[in-house]
Order: C-alpha cells, then sequence, then structure tokens
C-alpha cells in the first residue's frame, strides 16, 4: 500500500481481520456439521471440541479486531491534527505577524 493515510490503513487491515475472523467461524461450523456425517471417523466430541476452539477463536480475534480498529482509529484521528507539512504552520504564524506589523508601519506606530 502506497502513501495511504493511517485511516485508510485502519480500516484495511481491519477489513482483512473481520475477513480472517468469519473464516475461522467458518471453519468452526463446518467441523461441527462435518461431525454428524456418516462419512468421517473423527469422534464427534472431539469434532464439537475442534469446533468450539475454532467458533471461540473466531469470536475472540472479532473482539480482538474491533478495539484494534478503534485504536488505530483514534490514532489516525491524532495524526490528523499533526498532518500539516512540518513549518507550515509556523509559516502561517510568521505570515500573520508580517502582515500585523505592516498594519502597524502604515498607521505611523513604530
Amino acid at each position: 500500500m502506497f502513501n495511504q493515510s493511517p485511516a485508510a490503513r485502519a480500516n484495511i487491515t481491519a477489513s482483512l481481520r473481520g475477513c480472517v475472523c468469519l473464516y475461522l467461524g467458518y471453519l468452526g461450523v463446518s467441523v461441527i456439521r462435518g461431525a454428524a456425517s456418516p462419512d468421517t471417523t473423527m469422534p464427534l466430541w472431539l469434532a464439537w471440541v475442534f469446533g468450539v476452539i475454532l467458533v471461540l477463536a473466531a469470536a475472540a480475534f472479532g473482539v480482538y479486531t474491533l478495539n484494534r480498529w478503534q485504536l488505530d482509529k483514534a490514532a489516525a484521528a491524532l495524526e490528523q491534527g499533526r498532518d500539516e507539512p512540518a513549518g507550515e504552520k509556523e509559516q502561517k504564524e510568521q505570515t500573520e505577524e508580517t502582515e500585523a506589523e505592516e498594519g502597524k508601519r502604515e498607521n505611523g506606530d513604530p
């Protein structure tokens, strides 16, 4: 990703993590459903254990993704306030000071 804003980067990473979260949940549900088929050699209790572990991992990863996305968005908002190029803020202040001084000179104030 070339030269992206931090907010866009936060959204993209959250989207990718969300996809991983959904896939983990899908795998968990698929393992549990697959245990019901007569073709499987895996014991039913083991399929339930693996399925529940995957679903819990998906839920935990989803909570992590949401928290991380909120932190990244907050950091992007803070960084966006400092996004002005270095010196631009000072340049604005100097311009205002110069204009104020010129105004004093025109009025005859030293």
